[in-house]
């Protein structure tokens, strides 16, 4: 029984939905729990699966979401230095001009 005192209030939340029932968001932890235990097909085993399965998908999804950003950011950072390289190749090109122009100038 203190698995579920032990549960975040969002998988409590989670289990009470898979059981069919909807449970109220301003409900505290302890409300969850008495509200998960008096549900009609309540079964401690069955509690029990359905919260592991509830975190399991819960970290999977931040685990997701983390690599996610981390590629967001990656992305982010090689256009970063796909501008610098673009930028330093035309002011390294412009340089270039300037130095032929100035090595062939006509004479007046």
């Amino acid at each position: 029984m203190s698995f579920l005192k032990r549960a975040r209030k969002e998988d409590l939340i989670s289990v009470a939905t898979d059981f069919g029932e909807n449970s109220a968001p301003t409900f505290s932890k302890v409300d969850l729990v008495g509200f998960i235990k008096g549900i009609k097909y309540y079964n401690e085993d069955d509690a029990k699966l359905v919260l592991e399965t509830v975190v399991t998908e819960r970290e999977e999804r931040f685990k997701l979401e983390a690599e996610r950003k981390e590629t967001l950011k990656m992305e982010a950072e090689q256009e970063q230095l796909k501008l610098e390289a673009e930028q330093g190749r035309l002011k390294d090109g412009n340089r270039v001009a300037d130095d032929i122009r100035w090595l062939y100038k006509p004479e007046a």
